[in-house]
Order: structure tokens, then sequence, then C-alpha cells
């Protein structure tokens, strides 16, 4: 793989929350890469972000286990190396279609939004990798930050989840959390409100059909994560009691969870 000093800055593709993305091409073979910069920028204690290391860890896996004829990702520079795509975005029905087929295969999604996915040569697929996790990995087992941001997807991008399947399969996820009784959850539901502010996604991404692989914001000093305890926020304590109150089948999920873990 050439190294970043080899590669030609060709123009910025975008930016988001957790760093900024440009296209770059190795003038010896004409091969075009994605580089992600990520900008330090301070994090809350309870806010879930991405890594140069994480995120390349759920590339190559993902490519990997989908059978995607591409090179691994790596880092140089403390920057992150991608294969660059071309395509089309999709619509929110598309992307409801491939989440299905990657749960299939065992992968969830943080963050399924049309910038996040695009129709390339090997099919219709995500492009942002830093919330894409396999649901058997023990690291995202235990990482109470990451469940929370992906099953607060169902509240933030409700458009891919109209099917109940899908819903309910996300929902399963927040058994990480474990109520010994109705009152102590009233009780906890009421400190997570307080305690969990996750901030809504902020996207200043530019219009292109170029593939944005991340979210980027100011530069601040970052703050190494305290370990977590393994709550839910607020917003996924809500789904539990709508779908207490009304007896729908995430209630079901609830129950069965833990089965997939």
């Amino acid at each position: 793989m050439p190294r970043l000093a080899q590669l030609t800055f060709q123009r910025i593709l975008g930016a988001g929350n957790f760093g900024e993305v440009s296209l770059y091409l190795n003038e010896q073979d004409g091969q075009q890469y994605a580089v992600k910069k990520f900008i330090s920028r301070r994090y809350r204690e309870n806010e879930f972000y991405s890594t140069a290391e994480s995120e390349m860890r759920n590339f190559n896996h993902f490519i990997q286990k989908m059978g995607i004829p591409v090179h691994d990702a790596f880092i140089d520079n403390d920057q992150l190396i991608l294969p660059f795509f071309t395509g089309k975005k999709p619509n929110w029905e598309q992307i409801q279609t491939s989440l299905k087929e990657m749960y299939a295969k065992g992968f969830v999604m943080g963050d399924p939004k049309p910038d996040n996915f695009m129709h390339t040569q090997y099919g219709l697929m995500p492009i942002d990798f830093g919330g894409v996790f396999d649901i058997e990995d023990t690291q995202f087992q235990n990482d109470a930050l990451a469940r929370n941001f992906v099953v607060n997807a169902l509240s933030r991008y409700a458009e891919a989840f109209t099917e109940n399947d899908l819903f309910n399969a996300y929902c399963s996820l927040s058994c990480a959390m474990d109520f010994d009784s109705e009152e102590q959850e009233e009780e906890e539901e009421i400190t997570l409100a307080n305690e969990f502010d996750l901030p809504g996604e902020i996207n200043i991404r530019q219009e292109t059909t170029q593939p944005l692989l991340s979210n980027f914001e100011v530069e601040k000093e970052v703050i190494p994560q305290k370990s977590a305890s393994p709550k839910l926020s607020a917003n996924v304590q809500s789904f539990w009691h709508h779908a207490k109150e009304q007896d729908k089948p995430t209630q079901q999920a609830k129950s069965a969870c833990c089965t997939i873990l």
C-alpha cells in the first residue's frame, strides 16, 4: 500500500462530527483514496465518538465478512486511508433494505442516512464506518456507548426503521440494561434523563455525489472517556415505556434480546 506522502491531494470532499475527508490520487497507478483526518475536540463522558483505529477496524472487518473485493483501510501519519467509492446516494427505502441485509450478516449501523450510503460497483453499502458494528463482536457488546449510539438510531433516523422486524432487532441490543423492578426502572429513567444528554448529529456535509466517510466539528482537546456504566439514553427508555404501555412487539424483543448476544 502507498504511503500518504506518495499520494497527491486533490480536493476536500466534506466534513462532519469526527473529521474531514479529502480525495487523494496515486499518480503512479491512478488509484484514488479517501483520506480521513480526525479532528481533536472535547467529548463528553457519555458521548460516543469514532477514532481512526476503530473506524479502520470496522471497515476492514465489514469488507472481509461481506466479501467486498477492495483493499483494507490503513493508517498513516494518524490519518485513515480508505478505498474511494463513487456512485449515487440511496433513498430511505433502499437504506432500510440494506440495513436488513446487513443485519442478516450480523451488522448494525448507528447513523443510517443517505449521506452515509452509496450505490457502488459492489452494490449498496455504507461509506461511513464509524457506526458500523458486528453484533457478535465482544468489544461492541461491552461498549455501552456504542450500543446506545446504535439503538438511538431508531429515533434519529426513523425513516430507516419503518418495518417492525428491523425496529425490534435494533431494540433488542438495548438489553445492556436490565431492570429489577418497574419502580427501579422509573427511578433510573429519571436519572438517565438528567445524566445522558446525547447531542443531535451535526451535518455540515457539502452536497456531492462523492463519498463522505465521516463527520466533523471544531477542534478542541480530546478528553479520554471514563468507563461508562451499561445504561441507555432517555430516548431508548421512552421506546420501552411506549412498548409496554401499548403492548407492542418491542416488549417481546426486550425479553428475548439476550438470546442474540
